[in-house]
């Protein structure tokens, strides 16, 4: 399953990506919830392009999934 939450796909050749994961969280209700810090930086000059805060939350019912939110914000 983590496999799949992965942020997009394949990262553009001229960017490094560094993800610095957050741990679920219980929100209570059957939510639980994490957010992550995503770096880019420019390849060529190891410059930082952009940083994302991202939330992913998820909605359990039944041992299931029935919910899913994900939400990027400029940091």
């Amino acid at each position: 399953m983590r496999e799949k939450l992965k942020w997009g796909g394949d990262p553009p050749e001229n960017l490094d990506v560094e993800w610095q994961e957050g741990e679920w969280e219980d929100a209570g209700g059957g939510q639980v919830a994490k957010e992550a810090r995503v770096v880019q930086r420019w390849k060529e000059t190891g410059k930082i392009a952009t940083v994302m805060r991202v939330r992913e939350e998820l909605q359990i019912r039944d041992g299931k999934i029935t919910r899913y939110e994900r939400r990027g914000r400029p940091e």
